[in-house]
């Protein structure tokens, strides 16, 4: 096989645009690498103080580095994300020396960055498909900027992983309905077994893609078509056991972790059980609290692309004579509906990254309605104008969230225990999750929620931070005993007194408002969370 190196007048406008688009996402991502990454040893000290999740996921394939013992013990979520990252940390450790467990977390979040890269370059890829080069581009961006995912594949988690590979279906299963060649759809297939085999939700696209295959290919005979079904689960299944496979080798235990990670969706979850229609319109985009909405009642700018397109995807559909083509829409509408009908209707827990299974879809639908409202303006000038003022807006949003994650009220409020707190006197601390407790205090204890054994245990100090009992006050009715604990506490009603609070500087719906231009002109930001120290009075 012949290499062909493209020549310098391949390279198109378009080629030096993708590549800027993909610097860009590279960039914002890098910019929050270091982000809540305090201590040396994080996770160690009992907090994982900016994502409680991280260290406990990064503590897998560690463990697995430590003792040699490669499988996870842990099937709340399938392990290929685990896999690779001991793979990953197996690999630079011969090259490089690893003295600290934050440098892990660090890489793994450079595993996420770059799988976020990707995934923008796959959105080019399908936006390009499914409409033209423009389209590709407008969808690609959006991707980049996306506020909401561009926060959660910037930390060590699955997610990202799994995104990838579900973009990568769509990508393949496009390349089948062009081509109808059954290998693209046992491509298709392998991608999705991956995608399920690094997160259980991307198990929905199994159904989904064989739905889509028995309905657009009418040319085989049932008997082949069934044929081919039942060789693509073949391909699903052991993609999945390649990415987990203890879940084969210790079935017992797999299935123990995945039915009870099964009972947590479908139960409750603290904070994560009383989200409004709203919080879902909001997730629709993968932007959640992270979006650009106006008000209660309003719409986000990336939400109102989306809409735009939606509602001019019938024309289109119309217009289209390939069946390819049409099933391309079908595929991303679809999509977007089965996955907000799921985790907005069905599921129990709702939390914002569950629907970043979608993003990349809604994204591609963005960028097309981005182009067809251009479309619509008949000045050149102009078109440049608004399409200019849409991105930069987002964008605001988009940097104001690295703004705000280096400007942290954790920070400050840890500095504050630094200079008031004599860290020598080993003073006990207790403090509830989502707080940063330097390494100088060596005796730290999570709250019980109860104030008279609170009382009872003598912590000098307690710490408060507005994640971890925002949730629970605004439930009151679901979790009467926290809400009664979080709220005699912050009003002063215990032994224990405020002496310091870091306000932070504004919510996420208000830096929505001010288009993040609130974080992005601050002299100094407190970020979204507040940080309340109280100590104990000695009558």
């Amino acid at each position: 096989m012949q290499i062909r190196i493209p020549k310098q007048d391949d390279v198109k406008v378009h080629h030096i645009l993708l590549a800027a688009i993909l610097l860009l996402s590279l960039l914002l991502q890098s910019y929050k690498l270091g982000w809540g990454l305090v201590t040396d040893n994080m996770g160690f000290n009992g907090l994982s103080a900016f994502h409680i999740v991280e260290s406990r996921l990064v503590s897998i394939p560690y463990n697995m580095i430590q003792t040699g013992d490669l499988n996870p013990h842990f099937f709340d979520e399938s392990s290929l994300f685990y896999n690779s990252m001991y793979l990953v940390f197996s690999i630079i450790s011969k090259f490089v020396v690893i003295d600290s467990f934050t440098q892990y977390i660090w890489i793994a979040r450079v595993m996420a960055s770059v799988f976020t890269v990707c995934v923008v370059f796959l959105v080019y890829l399908i936006g390009k498909e499914v409409g033209n080069t423009n389209i590709g581009l407008y969808s690609a961006l959006l991707m980049a900027l996306n506020p909401y995912y561009m926060w959660f594949s910037s930390i060590a988690k699955e997610d990202p992983m799994m995104v990838l590979f579900i973009t990568l279906a769509m990508y393949l299963f496009i390349r089948y309905l062009k081509s109808k060649n059954p290998n693209d759809f046992f491509l298709t297939m392998a991608a999705a077994g991956f995608a399920v085999s690094t997160k259980y939700p991307a198990g929905i696209m199994l159904p989904f893609l064989m739905t889509l295959y028995i309905f657009y290919d009418k040319e085989p005979a049932i008997s082949a078509k069934f044929e081919i079904l039942a060789k693509s689960f073949g391909v699903y299944c052991i993609a999945f056991v390649v990415g987990t496979p203890y879940s084969v080798l210790a079935f017992r235990e797999f299935l123990a972790g995945a039915v009870g990670e099964l009972g947590h969706y479908t139960t409750g979850h603290p904070g994560f059980d009383h989200f409004t229609w709203f919080v879902h319109v909001q997730t629709i985009t993968g932007l959640w609290d992270a979006t650009n909405i106006w008000g209660k009642g309003g719409y986000g700018l990336t939400l109102v692309l989306l809409l735009a397109g939606l509602i001019m995807i019938p024309s289109q559909l119309k217009k289209e004579i390939e069946p390819c083509k049409s099933y391309m829409w079908y595929m991303l509408v679809g999509w977007i509906s089965l996955s907000s009908i799921l985790f907005c209707f069905l599921i129990s827990v709702k939390m914002g990254n569950q629907m970043m299974i979608l993003t990349p879809a809604a994204m591609v639908v963005a960028g097309f309605g981005f182009e067809k409202m251009l479309a619509k303006i008949p000045s050149i000038h102009l078109k440049t104008i608004v399409g200019s003022v849409f991105i930069l807006l987002i964008f605001t949003y988009a940097a104001s969230g690295i703004v705000s994650s280096q400007n942290d009220n954790r920070y400050y409020a840890a500095d504050w225990m630094l200079s008031n707190i004599e860290p020598e006197l080993n003073l006990s601390i207790g403090t509830t999750l989502f707080v940063y407790i330097p390494d100088e205090f060596m005796r730290i204890s999570i709250l019980p929620v109860d104030v008279g054994y609170m009382e009872y245990l003598n912590f000098d100090y307690i710490i408060l931070s507005s994640w971890e009992y925002e949730r629970y006050l605004e439930s009151p009715e679901t979790y009467p005993v926290e809400s009664n604990f979080y709220s005699n506490v912050l009003a002063g009603n215990t032994i224990y007194k405020p002496i310091a609070h870091f306000e932070r500087t504004e919510t996420a719906r208000q830096r929505t408002l001010n288009f993040g231009l609130g974080a992005l002109m601050a002299d100094e930001y407190g970020g979204e969370v507040d940080i309340h120290i109280f100590k104990r009075m000695r009558f």
